[in-house]
């Protein structure tokens, strides 16, 4: 019913509807991909199957899918498939998220970082030169921005 109304209120608003199952850890992958063939019916037009276990299971889910985008994490985590880019574009997803694909290695950084101050460094080996740090941050772009307003003497 949710897939209904969510479809039905975003008729003709350009909104696309995305119908996810999260079943298959705790009720299977028959009932995940039954799920999957209901949201189509129901008017879904993105589907996603949450935690599957291996290539087959996303070969059936796709398929469930029946011609209309499929929706994959593709960033390691918890205990699933975690295809490549790749890899999942041959297995008939469409459309791919990385949710930890930059908050990993970020918190790694941060980690690095603290590390190497518990140890009394300035910085960790790893860190960005200062001028790539601000470059990267656009401070030279603010910095020119900033220039008039500066109050002169």
């Amino acid at each position: 019913m949710k897939i209904r109304a969510a479809v039905e209120a975003a008729k003709e608003s350009g909104i696309l509807i995305l119908a996810r199952t999260d079943c298959r850890p705790t009720q299977g992958i028959d009932e995940a991909v039954a799920r999957i063939e209901m949201y189509v019916q129901e008017g879904a037009d993105i589907l996603f199957l949450d935690s599957p276990a291996d290539d087959e299971e996303i070969r059936r889910a796709v398929a469930a899918a029946a011609r209309r985008p499929s929706f994959a994490v593709l960033s390691p985590g918890a205990a699933r498939a975690t295809p490549s880019r790749s890899q999942a574009s041959a297995l008939g997803f469409k459309i791919g998220t990385y949710p930890t694909g930059l908050l990993s290695p970020a918190v790694a950084g941060m980690k690095a970082g603290l590390a190497a101050l518990l140890a009394g460094e300035a910085a960790a080996a790893s860190a960005l030169p200062p001028a790539e740090l601000r470059t990267t941050l656009g401070y030279p772009d603010y910095d020119a921005q900033a220039k008039r307003f500066i109050v002169p003497g």
